[in-house]
């Protein structure tokens, strides 16, 4: 049987549509305010993102169940140990199924040397907008504007040279 000749003119069409859908969709409007928030840290803390407001902050979504986090958290270490002198704060989110008791086990064993925070209830998760799977990561500049969102394992490279251009801003 012959495709007829419209069916054939649609297919073209269909597929722009998808790229120009999939274009708008991952190109967030950046860069844009982070949220107002608190967290709660391991330590029995609250720390509030406006509180590092002069600073390049990273806040990371993970869990402990995720195997990309996992992998990830030496580099995260790095970044923090490299840059955080610099002025980098890095904030690891917890996940509101994770377990806390799994996370600070984790923390403890790994001797994460940055914040790392429980989500109970999912205020910061659906304060960046949901995050949907994790790792979910959020470059924070100086002016506290999130300047760059990173889904899935980063390439710690670029993502290394991302935070090193906005530490080099002027605050």
């Amino acid at each position: 049987m012959k495709p007829r000749l419209p069916a054939l003119l649609l297919v073209p069409a269909i597929l722009a549509c998808i790229v120009v859908a999939a274009w708008a969709w991952s190109r967030e409007r950046l860069p844009q305010p982070s949220p107002e928030l608190a967290l709660h840290t391991l330590q029995g803390t609250r720390i509030s993102l406006g509180e590092l407001r002069g600073r390049v902050a990273m806040v990371t979504f993970w869990a402990t169940t995720c195997e990309i986090c996992l992998r990830e958290m030496p580099g995260l270490v790095d970044l923090h140990r490299d840059l955080g002198p610099r002025g980098l704060a890095v904030v690891a989110v917890a996940m509101p199924y994770d377990p806390a008791y799994l996370v600070a086990q984790y923390a403890a064993t790994r001797k994460l040397p940055f914040t790392v925070a429980l989500d109970l209830h999912g205020e910061a998760v659906q304060g960046f907008g949901g995050v949907a799977g994790t790792p979910t990561a959020f470059v924070i500049g100086k002016r506290g504007r999130v300047v760059e969102r990173i889904v899935g394992a980063p390439d710690f490279a670029r993502l290394r040279a991302r935070i090193e251009s906005e530490l080099s801003e002027p605050g």
